[in-house]
């Protein structure tokens, strides 16, 4: 199938504008109806630039219920069905970690543009194959690391890259979940707190550190009966900042917060302390602590956030600019990930280009 020039019509009948911008409304088609499947079609169901207009689904009963809900009238068994019957501008891949590369190759194949959940893969073979696939097309991945869009950690964001707290010298940051999330999960025995809690944070910090980890070491706590229930990783950066990072998902029903998210960044000149639960961040510098306020728009809702993610997708393809974080965002952290994986495995530190040279070149 020919890659198409620009976002539009397949049948090449113009598809109607977005009333904010005057640019095409791009036509998206989910692959995945599970929970995160749900959020994709609520999360574009007020979307000035977007709308799914399909869904695809080996679930019969999932698919009809998702498309019924939100009056979507495309309904595939297979996705391949799916990209040859409807004329799309770009695919969501919501299928679980592990099966993103199919769907994401074809797609970009069929000359569409793709939003994949994260991580991109569970194994850097797959993740450096689906970044070099999207290097070779002129369609754009962006990988779906939704906390980049919380207000507070956007100010974070912007006031390092101000140079406001000098340069970065040392991150920490914890993300924790409850253990009856963990227990919805249906394939939660083919994923780990390393792969499923993690993998945001290890995005997280190389975003706010701005640099690229080059060594990795990582460390399991356990239950009684032996199963790994939290891990700890310490990240090295080519700067020579240090990151650690911790996940567990066994925390009780009865905790406070639903999730616990919380970075602190030590730079130069300062330090930034963010912690998710409260509704802003508190930065310390020479003879001065200030705490920085932020709240959700009018009428907007704790998810926002993830919204917002999902919408600065289509907000990008529509108007031609480069999506953030792409293909090679996500192999970076893929390779973070799988060397934190051989390091449990191993006992020991991994060097990420020594391990994996040919993804390594990717990168450069």
């Amino acid at each position: 199938m020919p890659v198409r020039a620009a976002p539009a019509s397949r049948t090449g009948t113009p598809f109607p504008l977005s009333r904010e911008r005057n640019l095409p409304v791009l036509k998206l088609g989910l692959i995945g109806a599970g929970v995160m499947g749900r959020r994709y079609v609520e999360a574009y169901s007020e979307d000035p630039n977007g709308r799914v207009v399909a869904i695809a689904d080996l679930d019969h009963e999932r698919r009809v219920s998702l498309a019924d809900r939100f009056g979507v009238g495309g309904r595939y068994a297979d996705f391949d069905a799916m990209l040859d019957a409807e004329r799309l501008d770009a695919v969501i891949v919501a299928t679980p970690d592990f099966a993103h590369r199919a769907p994401l190759a074809t797609a970009l194949d069929a000359g569409l543009h793709v939003l994949c959940e994260k991580p991109l893969a569970t194994t850097v073979d797959d993740a450096a194959a689906m970044a070099f696939a999207a290097a070779a097309s002129d369609r754009q991945v962006m990988v779906n690391f939704g906390n980049r869009h919380r207000p507070a950690a956007r100010r974070a964001y912007e006031l390092i890259r101000s140079g406001g707290i000098g340069a970065v010298r040392y991150a920490r940051m914890r993300l924790n979940e409850k253990a009856e999330k963990t227990a919805t999960l249906a394939w939660s025995a083919q994923t780990s707190a390393l792969w499923f809690l993690l993998s945001h944070v290890t995005d997280f910090v190389q975003w706010m550190v701005d640099d690229v980890v080059v060594d990795v070491y990582a460390a399991n706590g356990r239950a009684r009966d032996g199963a790994a229930t939290t891990t700890t990783a310490v990240l090295n950066f080519s700067g020579g900042a240090t990151a650690v990072l911790e996940s567990t998902w066994d925390m009780p029903s009865e905790y406070p917060r639903d999730i616990d998210l919380a970075i602190t960044v030590h730079g130069a000149d300062g330090v930034i302390d963010l912690d998710m639960g409260e509704q802003g961040l508190r930065v310390s510098g020479p003879g001065r602590t200030a705490s920085v306020m932020w709240d959700a728009a009018a009428g907007g809702s704790a998810e926002d956030w993830w919204n917002r993610s999902c919408r600065s997708f289509t907000a990008s393809v529509t108007a031609g600019e480069p999506v953030s974080p792409n293909a090679r965002d996500g192999l970076q952290t893929v390779m973070v990930l799988a060397g934190l994986q051989h390091s449990l495995d191993t006992g020991a530190g991994v060097d990420l280009a020594a391990t994996w040279p040919d993804a390594a070149k990717l990168l450069r």
